[in-house]
């Protein structure tokens, strides 16, 4: 089955957990895994306004906005759960520090 792992490529950190995460998949044989770069709080301008920001609703951050880096994080999946939708394609989405 296809799946896609979500990576920063320009982040030396998420490269090495990338690898060591392919890696450990490698040996399952189990999924087509295809490395996708993330957004990051400085590629989501274009697509920041295209949703409707309302404050946090969970523990400790209740009431409070969420930051540049959690909103790059939702936009990256919420843009999988659109794909999904539109293609109908059956797939899984991982971190790069799956195993």
């Amino acid at each position: 089955m296809k799946a896609y792992m979500i990576a920063d490529l320009n982040n030396p950190t998420s490269v090495k957990y990338t690898e060591i995460a392919l890696e450990s998949w490698s040996k399952q044989n189990l999924l087509d895994i295809e490395v996708v770069q993330c957004y990051t709080p400085d590629t989501i301008s274009e697509l920041e306004p295209q949703y409707n920001w309302r404050a946090l609703l969970h523990g400790m951050q209740k009431n409070k906005q969420s930051t540049k880096s959690e909103r790059a994080g939702d936009i990256t999946h919420w843009q999988f759960i659109k794909k999904r939708a539109e293609s109908r394609e059956r797939f899984f989405v991982m971190e790069h520090d799956s195993y």
